[in-house]
C-alpha cells in the first residue's frame, strides 16, 4: 500500500480560514465548536447554513467558548445551497472573506468542510422516485454545491494551502434499501473527491464517515415509510455515536495528518470506526526521568 501523505493541519499554531457548511445544527454545529476550541488566535470562521438564527447561536457559542475575546472572528452566511448558483455562492463568500480593516486578509491555510446535506426522498424504493423537483434540489445541495464551493475556494488567492473535508457516510460505499437518492449522492461526492485527489495532489483531502450519529437525521430515518428500513434504523438507536465523540476524532485526525489520500493520488474514505480506537486513546504520559537521566 502506498504511503499516506501526512499533511497535518496546523490549526493550533497558525490562524486559518474555516468554512463549514451545514454549521447550524447536528454534526456541523458540533464540529464547528470542536474546531473553534483548538483554532489559533486570528482564525476566521465562516458558517454557512439555511437558518440564520441557528448560525447566530453557533457564533455566540464560539464567543462564549473563547471567553468573548476577539481572537477568533466569526461570520455567518445564510444560504440555501439547494437554490444557490455560482454567482450567489461567490457573492456571499466574497463578503465573508473581506478584511474588516485596511490591508489584506491572508490566512496561511484554509479548511473547507462539506457537511451540508439532505436525505432527499427516503423510505421509498427506487422505482417510486418520480418527483423531479425534489430530486433536482437534492442533487444541488449534495453534489452541485460541493463543486461550486470547491471551485470558488480554490481560486481564493489569499489562502496558501487548502484542506478539504467531505463528510461522507457508509451509504457512499454500501447500498441501503429505500435510500437510493442519498446513497447515490454520497457515492458521487466520494468520486468527486477521488477525482480531485488525482487532479490536485497538492491538496489535503479527507472523506470522513462520522458513523451513525444521534442527530435529527436519525430521528427522520426511524420514521421511514418503508417497514423494513424503519425496523433497521430503530434497532440502531441504542448504538448511535454522540456527535461530539465523532467530531473529536475528526479534529484529532486533521491535526495528526494522514488524510486517506496516498502519494500516488488514490483517495479512500476513512470511517470513524477505522480510527476510533487509536484516536480516542489518551496521550501517553512522559516517562519519568531516572536519577541517571536527571544528572
Amino acid at each position: 500500500m502506498a504511503q499516506i501523505k501526512p499533511q497535518p493541519l496546523p490549526m493550533t499554531s497558525q490562524p486559518g480560514l474555516y468554512i463549514i457548511t451545514g454549521a447550524g445544527r447536528g454534526f456541523g454545529r458540533t464540529l464547528t465548536l470542536a474546531l473553534a476550541e483548538d483554532a489559533a488566535p486570528g482564525s476566521r470562521f465562516i458558517l454557512i447554513g439555511r437558518n440564520s438564527e441557528a448560525l447566530d447561536l453557533v457564533a455566540a457559542a464560539i464567543a462564549e467558548l473563547r471567553n468573548a475575546s476577539d481572537e477568533i472572528e466569526t461570520r455567518t452566511v445564510s444560504l440555501d445551497l439547494g437554490q444557490a448558483n455560482a454567482d450567489a455562492i461567490e457573492s456571499a463568500l466574497q463578503e465573508a472573506t473581506k478584511s474588516p480593516l485596511l490591508g489584506t486578509y491572508a490566512p496561511p491555510f484554509g479548511l473547507l468542510v462539506h457537511n451540508a446535506g439532505t436525505l432527499g426522498i427516503y423510505g421509498q424504493k427506487s422505482d417510486c422516485l418520480t418527483d423531479k423537483a425534489v430530486l433536482d434540489e437534492h442533487w444541488s445541495v449534495n453534489i452541485t454545491s460541493v463543486l461550486l464551493l470547491n471551485a470558488y475556494c480554490l481560486k481564493l488567492s489569499i489562502v496558501n494551502q487548502w484542506w478539504i473535508v467531505n463528510v461522507s457516510s457508509l451509504c457512499a460505499v454500501q447500498p441501503f434499501k429505500s435510500m437510493a437518492v442519498y446513497c447515490a449522492s454520497k457515492a458521487a461526492r466520494l468520486m468527486l473527491f477521488r477525482t480531485l485527489a488525482a487532479e490536485r495532489p497538492d491538496l489535503s483531502l479527507l472523506s470522513y464517515g462520522p458513523g451513525p450519529l444521534d442527530t435529527d437525521m436519525q430521528a427522520q430515518l426511524r420514521e421511514s415509510a418503508d417497514p423494513e428500513s424503519r425496523a433497521m434504523w430503530q434497532d440502531l438507536r441504542e448504538r448511535l455515536l454522540p456527535p461530539a465523540q465523532s467530531a473529536l476524532i475528526l479534529v484529532r485526525m486533521l491535526r495528526r495528518g494522514g488524510f486517506g489520500t496516498t502519494a500516488g493520488g488514490e483517495h479512500q474514505q476513512v470511517d470513524v470506526y477505522d480510527v476510533m480506537d487509536e484516536l480516542l486513546q489518551p496521550p501517553t504520559p512522559p516517562t519519568p526521568a531516572t536519577s541517571e537521566q536527571a544528572d
